[in-house]
């Protein structure tokens, strides 16, 4: 699933939910969507970063952006796709 264009993030963003609760935008998405999804809004807020020259916050979101790109690939080559959660949190 690609997620680009404001009516896509509103997509898989919206609704904002208490911690728990599963909305129907949230059960159409995967991990492996959420993943891609945060990976993109990490790379725009690093290049933000990046431009107002913050070389640490620049680092901090470079990191994360990083794992989170191993975690969707790791989850594309298990072939798991991202539906089950990792047994060690």
């Amino acid at each position: 699933m690609q997620i680009d264009g404001p009516q896509a993030v509103s997509a898989a963003v919206a609704p904002v939910l208490a911690p728990g609760e599963i909305g129907v935008a949230e059960t159409r998405l995967t991990d492996q969507d959420r993943l891609e999804y945060v990976g993109k809004m990490l790379a725009e807020l690093r290049r933000l970063a990046n431009a107002e020259r913050h070389p640490t916050l620049t680092y901090f979101i470079d990191m994360a952006y990083l794992e989170a790109m191993d975690l969707a690939n790791e989850n594309e080559r298990s072939g798991r796709g991202g539906d089950e959660r990792d047994a060690v949190a």
